[in-house]
């Protein structure tokens, strides 16, 4: 992949206090929209931003605080591992850590908010980059959706981020990864708890300064057919252990083609056998086994 484009903007505005370019993860840089970009390396995303000012109060998620950095690095990190076909920014605010995923190429990014100040000024932010991918921002739940989302992350306070849990999780795909900030150290314990339980795994933390972020993963869970499957398997040797001999065979065979064709179920061949095989006793002439994978995984 070659060096990803810089967003530009003519000088449109008056002029507001013009704010240094600054760098709010190792490869995303913020400048002021009414100067002219700044020179990056590649890869490295620029973007401008409208002044603070013009957004009539204080909007969170300029990058000036240490869970925006946070988020930002940590989602940059994971879109140039693997790109998502769908990412959602709980909490957007301005707007960038949803910009920062349709400038590495995802083609469907949503960004909700409460607040209906924040959404109007994130989509002014957004409008900027003058790409041609639009990023859906609403007010609603993070389920809407449903289970639609490879990469969700979420920049809001602790409170929030407990009450949202059960609408987060429902918006995971089963493979999809998350990322919680906004709180601070001591918030980690009972935020792990609380999303433990809604079957995600904690994957690991970081933290700058007196804030955090986690990350987790959906956990990869037996399906109802899978448990039915595994119990009727662990049933199998019992429910033959009164039989013997070509009996206990057969019965083995029905019983694992019942169960599933994905057991694997073998018997000694009709054609010609050597003679360790003709040394074998009846009661291994038929055995009923899951593959390996399968066998292994916990339920």
């Amino acid at each position: 992949m070659g060096p990803l484009p810089r967003y530009t903007l003519k000088k449109t505005l008056g002029s507001p206090r013009a704010v240094p370019p600054r760098s709010i993860a190792p490869r995303v840089v913020l400048y002021s929209a009414t100067e002219a970009p700044p020179q990056v390396g590649a890869g490295v995303l620029a973007f401008p931003e409208l002044p603070a000012e013009l957004a009539g109060g204080f909007v969170f998620g300029d990058g000036s605080h240490p869970t925006t950095r946070l988020c930002a690095g940590a989602l940059d990190m994971m879109l140039g591992q693997k790109r998502p076909a769908a990412v959602l920014d709980v909490g957007t605010g301005t707007g960038i850590l949803a910009r920062i995923a349709r400038a590495r190429g995802v083609p469907f990014v949503v960004g909700t908010d409460i607040d209906p100040k924040a959404l109007a000024w994130a989509a002014r932010q957004c409008a900027l980059d003058g790409h041609e991918t639009e990023i859906e921002l609403t007010n609603q739940l993070p389920d809407a959706w449903g289970a639609r989302f490879d990469l969700i992350v979420a920049n809001i306070l602790e409170g929030p981020l407990t009450e949202l849990a059960p609408f987060i999780a429902k918006a995971m795909l089963p493979s999809a990864t998350l990322l919680l900030s906004g709180f601070t150290p001591l918030q980690v314990p009972a935020l792990r708890a609380t999303y433990e339980k809604l079957s995600l795994r904690f994957v690991q933390e970081a933290r700058q300064g007196e804030w955090a972020l986690l990350r987790f993963e959906r956990a990869l869970r037996a399906t109802d057919s899978e448990k039915i499957l595994l119990r009727d398997v662990s049933l199998c040797g019992s429910a033959l252990s009164g039989q013997s001999g070509l009996r206990r065979a057969h019965s083995a065979r029905r019983l694992c083609l019942r169960v599933s064709p994905k057991i694997k179920c073998s018997r000694r061949g009709r054609g010609k056998s050597t003679p360790a095989e003709r040394n074998r006793t009846q009661s291994n002439s038929s055995r009923c086994r899951l593959p390996e994978a399968e066998g292994s995984q916990p339920v």
